[in-house]
């Protein structure tokens, strides 16, 4: 009877472990996905995006003779 309690305490015990194992991936690939999509959301909206120089218009807005440059 010690022999059979043993078996299933080590049967257990390796059961236990790879549900740990599993669950500790889940758990890391959950909160992988939860960061990712919070830093897509959320972030952004913290810090506004900053206008590069590249990316800025020379051309003066409102006003119609800007037209003329456009050809």
């Amino acid at each position: 009877m010690h022999i059979g309690f043993l078996r299933l305490l080590k049967a257990l015990r390796n059961d236990l472990v790879t549900l740990v194992t599993n669950t500790r991936f889940w758990v890391v690939l959950t909160c992988l996905l939860l960061l990712a999509f919070l830093g897509w959301t959320i972030v952004p909206r913290i810090w506004p995006r900053l206008a590069s120089p590249a990316a800025s218009c020379s051309l003066p807005r409102g006003n119609l003779a800007s037209s003329a440059y456009l050809g």
